[in-house]
């Protein structure tokens, strides 16, 4: 008998599974699925429940990532639209949410804290400016109200001297 040959050796046995790529959530609001209805002598377009399993193969979003992104999928639906397609590719391509690593999440805070302060200081001299002209002017308030008073006391002085000297 002849030995038996390893069949694993060479990777003959191997189970060959397709290659899933990670792929980020595409930023904005997820769209929504339109359907063509048929209502009396013409169609009416409205919103749908879900795409189809179509259009998400032709706009090149695999399924099981719809699902993960929270896209809605009607997998009764058998037509596929242009419309919904090219809403899919439009969303799709869109820029992906960068996830900030903790490094830069610290760079951005301390950043974020510095341009506070810078603010905060700002915004204190303002409000010493601020109270500085409100004391100006409540000095020149009290001058233009005490300024008559004065006038009025130093009067009834002068005719109360007058009248003290003939006596």
């Amino acid at each position: 008998m002849a030995p038996k040959e390893n069949k694993r050796a060479k990777g003959e046995g191997k189970k060959s599974g397709a290659v899933i790529q990670k792929m980020a959530k595409p930023s904005g609001p997820v769209p929504s699925a339109t359907i063509q209805s048929r209502h009396g002598p013409g169609s009416v377009t409205r919103a749908g429940r879900g795409f189809s399993m179509g259009e998400l193969a032709a706009a090149g979003v695999p399924v099981n990532m719809a699902d993960r992104w929270g896209l809605p999928v009607d997998v009764r639906r058998r037509s596929s639209l242009e419309a919904n397609v090219g809403d899919l590719r439009r969303w799709a391509t869109a820029p992906a949410q960068k996830i900030p690593k903790v490094g830069e999440l610290k760079k951005v805070e301390e950043e974020i804290a510095k341009v506070e302060k810078e603010v905060v200081h700002e915004a204190e001299k303002e409000a010493a400016k601020a109270k500085k002209g409100a004391k100006k002017v409540e000095e020149e308030a009290v001058a233009a109200v005490e300024k008559p008073l004065k006038a009025r006391q130093q009067r009834k002085k002068k005719k109360t001297t007058k009248e003290k000297e003939p006596a």
